[in-house]
């Protein structure tokens, strides 16, 4: 992909989906006259040096971007692009983290539900400061001659190919980014539920199960940061994919360690005789078996969903 390519990938990148063809295209001519105008009177091809300088004479991908779009008032059309992107990338990862963070404290109210009403507001403080603090900083910038040829400084040279993405539910990836916050929670002992069977006999996780505590944590946390990843970028890409679909590996890699385990479950509690522990044992098990095994599936399903999503990419990228 030549240079101009590029920098109208990235251009179009600020520009809402229906106005990017149309753009892509008034400014593909413009930039194509002038280099066959400088060639006319130059009598030869340009070179990269000299396409460059004409890409910096339109400006920033993300500044002339801006003159397309409708007039903004809490920040100028000029600095909005940057604003938008900073305050995006910004609550994204601030708040991802502080909700990873905040797992030791989930039931610190005395619960799950009062934990978790806990966290959301802190979660929407945190939030409150972030917009607060990167707008009064495009505020200042705005307002001091040439500080945005610096927020601005960039290279035709150095612009990357647009890397195409497929848009996500965001309510999806919130409740899935939720659910995996939750197990976490429940899998580091901060959030209990019972599992009883038969007269108050409870069901509990076999000792071997420590041996994968560790690595369970840290996949389920890579997953958390993928989701964060995707959430940000508004898609998914073929970083976001691969990611997804090494931890997806990763994960049956455990569960094939699971599964290997002699035992699953322990009872504890109550008073069975031994004809209800021949019974209720077997009963325990298969349903641990089960439900590991429903997992696996679900990965799998997962996985081969993040294949077929790659290969659309390639796909749309030849």
């Amino acid at each position: 992909m030549g240079m101009v390519e590029r920098y109208l990938d990235s251009l179009a990148a600020h520009l809402p989906e229906q106005m990017r063809l149309d753009v892509k295209e008034e400014l593909e001519v413009s930039i194509r006259e002038q280099i066959e105008d400088r060639e006319s009177q130059l009598g030869r091809g340009l070179n990269n040096n000299e396409i460059e300088e004409i890409l910096r004479g339109l400006g920033h991908p993300m500044r002339v971007a801006s003159a397309y779009l409708p007039e903004q008032h809490l920040i100028g059309p000029d600095a909005f692009p940057a604003y938008k992107r900073a305050l995006k990338v910004t609550l994204t990862w601030v708040l991802g983290i502080s909700l990873l963070l905040s797992l030791p404290f989930f039931i610190s109210d005395g619960g799950f539900l009062p934990g978790l009403f806990s966290i959301t507001g802190g979660l929407i403080q945190k939030a409150v400061w972030v917009f607060a603090v990167v707008t009064a900083l495009f505020f200042l910038l705005e307002r001091n001659p040439g500080s945005l040829n610096g927020l601005y400084k960039w290279s035709p040279l150095r612009l990357r190919e647009a890397q195409p993405g497929l848009k996500i539910n965001r309510l999806e990836t919130g409740f899935e980014l939720l659910i995996e916050v939750v197990f976490l929670a429940w899998w580091n002992g901060l959030w209990h539920f019972p599992a009883t069977i038969g007269d108050q006999v409870q069901i509990s996780m076999s000792s071997q199960w420590s041996t994968v505590f560790w690595a369970v944590n840290v996949l389920c946390g890579l997953s958390v940061l993928v989701g964060l990843y995707k959430f940000a970028m508004v898609g998914w890409n073929r970083k976001s994919l691969i990611g997804g679909i090494l931890i997806c590996l990763a994960e049956l890699g455990v569960l094939a360690r699971i599964l290997s385990f002699d035992s699953l479950t322990v009872l504890t509690g109550g008073t069975p005789n031994a004809a209800e522990l021949e019974t209720y044992i077997p009963m325990a098990e298969l349903f641990a078996r089960s439900v590991v095994w429903l997992v696996a599936i679900i990965i799998v399903l997962e996985m081969v969903a993040s294949i077929r999503k790659l290969l659309q990419l390639r796909k749309s990228e030849q």
